[in-house]
Formats: C-alpha cells, sequence, structure tokens
C-alpha cells in the first residue's frame, strides 16, 4: 500500500514542483528515527503536504507531516493507539 503511495506521489510531485517522496521520507527518519509504516501525499488547503508514519525503535508510532515544496517539518505527533 505505502508503495502504491510513493508512486502516485512521485507523479504528482513532478507535476506539482514538489520535493521527492524519496527526499521527503528521508527528512522524516531523520527527524523522528524508526521504520516507515505508512506514506501519504495529501491536499491541505492550498497546500501539499507528505503524511509519514513511523514507528520507533520503543515501538511507539509517530507522524510525521512535511511540507510539499519545501520540505519543512509541519508537525511531529505521537499516535496513541
Amino acid at each position: 500500500h505505502a508503495d502504491d503511495d510513493i508512486a502516485e506521489a512521485r507523479s504528482i510531485a513532478r507535476m506539482a514542483n514538489l520535493i521527492d517522496p524519496d527526499r521527503a521520507i528521508e527528512i522524516a527518519l531523520a527527524e523522528k528515527p524508526g521504520v516507515m509504516t505508512d506514506f501519504d501525499l495529501d491536499r491541505k488547503r492550498k497546500n501539499w503536504v507528505y503524511e509519514i508514519e513511523i514507528v520507533d525503535a520503543q515501538g511507539a508510532e509517530w507522524e510525521v507531516e512535511l511540507e510539499g515544496t519545501t520540505g519543512k517539518i509541519l508537525k511531529v505527533k505521537r499516535d496513541w493507539l
């Protein structure tokens, strides 16, 4: 599922002048090390936002949101089950 989302995001990124999805994943994992479990590129208001879910070494789930054109981190939040 995440692989399909990344492939679709690559097409959107090229058309919309966004950072490459692989770069977005690198930035997210540098901010919150772990294993990526989900990936989305969503339109929020007029901006594209990468949403990357990560599970850290302790098993905690995190969501990292990045601004699509710059890769700037918008939000890092822990997902509570």
